[in-house]
């Protein structure tokens, strides 16, 4: 396992022969730790509850849900050459004062870009996390001997995240369907209770003219009731629906 210092030697190994040694990038050597690296929040995540993509450079910060599971893509993107191994590990207090889940997963020799890390809410509220708070801690490995198995994983968390735009994009798609069906809905309600309120209002008033013309007492009396009762149908069943 690499010490800080190792990994300090490593990066500079990387810069003079990419077959030797590793990246990371942006690098801050603050986020050094003993035995390994803390990666970053990124400028992106994606709500699986919500099914959409989160700009948490923007907002400052990704909120998760209780129960939800969120993906963030790192801030750093990291490079191993064939010689390095690494794996990703939860940073304590992110679990025991967040409530998110365990975070554990592999990175092969050979890796080139960011991470995507998915983590959960196990809390009944809300949590967060800020736009370049530490998220996770990677550790890396000399291999013995450099690895010779080509897994072709190198762009394959783009593509991961790129079926996640996918998702969002659908799910943004199917809401504005909703919501243009559900105006539709309401403007069909609407012209329907215009027409009912016209017809009504000419039966009213051939109802009243009649009245008034063979009784003037009954007209009027029609004409108070009217007056009356016209506010309340209206307001309850004839008054246009606002979203």
């Amino acid at each position: 396992m690499f010490s800080d210092k190792d990994i300090e030697k490593a990066l500079d190994d990387y810069q003079k022969n990419p077959q030797d040694g590793l990246l990371i990038e942006p690098f801050d050597k603050s986020s050094l730790t003993p035995v390994g690296y803390d990666l970053r929040v990124g400028k992106q995540g994606f709500s699986w509850n919500k099914k959409s993509v989160i700009e948490i450079e923007r907002d400052g910060k990704i909120q998760i849900d209780a129960n939800d599971t969120v993906v963030i893509r790192t801030l750093e993107s990291i490079s191993l050459s064939k010689k390095v191994s690494a794996t990703v590990h939860s940073i304590v207090s992110k679990i025991i004062t967040k409530g998110l889940s365990d975070i554990s997963t592999t990175i092969d020799p050979g890796w080139t870009g960011k991470l995507l890390i998915s983590i959960h809410n196990n809390r009944n509220s809300s949590t967060e996390l800020r736009f370049e708070e530490r998220l996770c801690t990677v550790c890396f490995y000399r291999v013995d001997l450099a690895s010779e198995a080509n897994r072709d994983t190198s762009n394959n968390r783009e593509e991961l995240w790129e079926q996640l735009l996918g998702i969002a994009r659908a799910e943004k798609e199917r809401i504005e369907k909703e919501k243009n069906k559900e105006q539709q809905g309401i403007e069909k309600a609407n012209e329907f209770r215009t027409f009912l309120l016209i017809v009504l209002g000419v039966v009213a008033l051939i109802v009243g003219i009649g009245a008034s013309i063979i009784n003037p007492t009954i007209g009027a009396s029609i004409a108070a009731f009217l007056a009356v009762i016209a506010p309340i149908v209206y307001d309850r069943f004839l008054k246009p629906i606002s979203k």
